[in-house]
C-alpha cells in the first residue's frame, strides 16, 4: 500500500457529496495500493462511515490546525478536498502534498464575487487539479476563466448493481406516486414540493407522497403540509439509511431545487427506472431527457401536468421506465470515473 489518499469534507453528515465520496472509496477497495481515509466533522456520518466499513479519522472543528493534525497521523499522498471550503482550508494546512478540489454543487454565490470564490481562488491556485459535478458549476464560477486549464467535469455516478440489491433488502409496505429525496434545506426548497403536492391534490386525491430526509426545514415543512391539509397525502419518513426500497416503490422523483449539482438520487432513480420531473437546475438538465426519461419546468402547474400524466397513462410510464434505465446505463461508468481519479492520484 503506497498511496494514501486522504478525503476532506466540512460536513458531518451523510448527503449528496458525501454520498459521492463513500462511492469514490468503495470503488478502490479493490486496488490493494490505495488507503482511503475519510475525514470531517464527528457526527451522524459516522454511522453510515461505519456501516460502510470506511475508515473515520474527525477532525474536532474546522481549523488548519486541525487538518494539520489529520495529516499528520495519516500521512496522505494525496488529499481530495471537497467544495470550497475544505480546499482553502486544505490549501493552507497541506504544506508540501499535493491535492485536487472536488466542487459538489452550482451555489448561487459561487457566481459572483464574495469571500467564498475569493478564498477558493487562492486554493485553486495551490491545487493539482479541480473537478466539477457539471459543466453548468464550471461555467457558472466567477473565476473560470482563471482555472480553465486546470478544471475538468467529472459527472457523478452510483453503483447500479448496489442500488438494485439494496432495494430488495427490504419490502416497503407503501406505495408512492411522488418522492422528494434528500435534505430539507433551502437550496433543496422543499416547501416549494409542498406546494406542488397541493395543486396535484386537486388532480389526484389519492394521490400519496414521501418525503425522505431531514434538515433545518424540517418544522417549516410540517407546517405547510398542516396549513394545506396534506397529512394524509405526505408521509415524512426521515432520514434512512437505506431509502432503497422506499424509492423502488414509488413511481417518479420530484425535485424542486433552486440549484443543484448532480444530484446522486437522481441517477439512484434512473438506475431503478423511475422517471424523474424536476426543476430545470445545472446538472438535471443534462441528465433528465426531456420527454423520454422525465420532465423539468420552473412553473408548478407544468410540473403537476407532467406528474399527472404519468401516473395516469401506463403506457407512457412504463416507456419512460425503460428509457430511465437506459439512460442510467449509459451515464454510470464506474470503470471510467475510477481511472480519471487514478491518473490525478499518481
Amino acid at each position: 500500500m503506497n498511496k494514501v489518499v486522504l478525503h476532506i469534507l466540512s460536513s458531518n453528515i451523510f448527503s449528496g457529496a458525501e454520498n459521492v465520496v463513500c462511492q469514490i472509496i468503495k470503488m478502490f477497495r479493490s486496488h490493494s495500493e490505495y488507503r482511503m481515509v475519510y475525514c470531517s466533522l464527528d457526527g451522524p456520518i459516522r454511522e453510515k462511515l461505519e456501516q460502510e466499513g470506511i475508515e473515520f479519522v474527525p477532525i474536532a472543528k474546522k481549523s488548519v490546525g486541525e487538518i494539520r493534525r489529520v495529516i499528520a497521523q495519516v500521512k496522505p499522498t494525496m488529499i481530495h478536498a471537497h467544495d470550497m471550503r475544505a480546499s482553502f482550508l486544505t490549501s493552507l494546512a497541506c504544506r508540501t502534498i499535493p491535492f485536487v478540489c472536488h466542487i459538489h454543487n452550482n451555489g448561487f454565490d459561487s457566481r459572483k464575487l464574495n469571500l467564498k470564490v475569493f478564498l477558493f481562488d487562492y486554493a485553486s491556485k495551490r491545487a493539482k487539479h479541480i473537478f466539477w459535478v457539471s459543466e453548468a458549476a464550471k461555467e457558472g464560477y466567477y473565476y473560470k476563466e482563471k482555472i480553465s486549464q486546470k478544471s475538468s467535469v467529472l459527472y457523478n455516478v452510483v453503483d447500479r448493481q448496489e442500488i438494485i440489491r439494496k432495494a430488495k433488502l427490504t419490502e416497503s409496505e407503501s406505495q408512492y406516486d411522488v418522492i422528494y429525496l434528500g435534505r430539507l434545506s433551502f437550496e433543496k426548497n422543499p416547501l416549494r414540493f409542498i406546494d406542488l403536492l397541493s395543486e396535484l391534490v386537486k388532480k389526484v386525491p389519492t394521490i400519496k407522497a414521501a418525503i425522505v430526509g431531514t434538515g433545518l426545514l424540517e418544522e417549516e415543512v410540517r407546517r405547510k403540509i398542516a396549513e394545506y391539509g396534506l397529512d394524509g397525502a405526505i408521509d415524512m419518513l426521515g432520514f434512512q439509511t437505506n431509502p432503497y426500497p422506499i424509492l423502488k416503490r414509488s413511481k417518479i422523483l420530484v425535485l424542486t431545487s433552486l440549484w443543484e449539482g448532480l444530484p446522486m438520487c437522481a441517477l439512484e432513480a434512473l438506475s431503478l427506472g423511475i422517471p424523474i420531473v424536476s426543476t430545470p437546475t445545472d446538472g438535471l438538465c443534462e441528465l433528465v431527457l426531456e420527454g423520454k426519461t422525465g420532465y423539468l419546468s420552473d412553473e408548478n402547474s407544468k410540473l403537476a401536468d407532467r406528474i399527472y400524466q404519468l401516473i395516469n397513462d401506463e403506457n407512457l410510464y412504463r416507456e419512460f421506465s425503460v428509457n430511465s434505465l437506459e439512460r442510467s446505463k449509459e451515464l454510470l461508468d464506474l470503470e471510467q470515473f475510477k481511472n480519471v481519479l487514478s491518473a490525478y492520484y499518481e
